[in-house]
């Protein structure tokens, strides 16, 4: 039997331009003669076979191309190389980079991201002036990540007390900005030193 990237031929499909094949993902589905030859790529565009593994010659990652990871990864090169991006002043602008190992290869990423990935991460620099790489990077919470910003409006002290005591962070965000207070008064903390 032939291969052709992830395909396998198996056998004839329903006219002399079409095949029946079988993908590495256990699907079989027709696909035409010339697009076999023309292009190797999986059994679908969001078959863990297709796209950009089979250009490299190799397997990829078992991950989906819907992934909240996958779509991270693109994130994080669009804030530091396309200008249009809502973000890029934040981060192509300054200089944030993407190390190399990771920019042309999302292999490389999952390889060195995967293993401490949880749903309902996001990718995070630890150095906010740091460039995105291994020793640089991690998944938290949005919470997390919120703490960990170049310029905050609240100390970490306000955060931890108004998640504490449930105070809604609009509410101290008005008292303070808009009211003059200071985040004591806001907070409603007499004896504040």
């Amino acid at each position: 039997m032939k291969t052709y990237g992830a395909l396998t031929i198996i056998g004839a499909g329903s006219d002399s331009s079409t095949l029946r094949v079988r993908c590495k993902c256990g699907r079989e589905c027709t696909k035409k003669k010339n697009a076999l030859h023309a292009r190797i790529k999986g059994c679908s565009y969001r078959c863990t076979f297709s796209r950009a593994a089979k250009a490299a010659g190799r397997q990829k990652h078992n991950v989906q191309q819907d992934h909240p990871a996958i779509h991270a990864w693109h994130a994080m090169k669009g804030r530091c190389y396309r200008p249009h991006h809502p973000f890029y002043q934040w981060y192509g602008a300054r200089g944030i980079q993407v190390c190399e190992r990771w920019l042309r290869d999302f292999n490389n990423f999952w390889e060195d991201m995967g293993p401490t990935w949880k749903r309902g991460l996001e990718l995070d620099r630890i150095d906010n002036s740091g460039h995105y790489e291994p020793k640089n990077c991690r998944w938290t919470t949005r919470k997390e990540q919120q703490r960990n910003r170049r310029v905050s409006k609240f100390p970490g002290w306000v955060l931890d007390y108004i998640e504490t005591h449930k105070i809604p962070r609009s509410t101290v965000q008005h008292r303070v900005f808009k009211m003059g207070k200071s985040f004591a008064e806001a907070l409603g903390i007499d004896d504040f030193c």
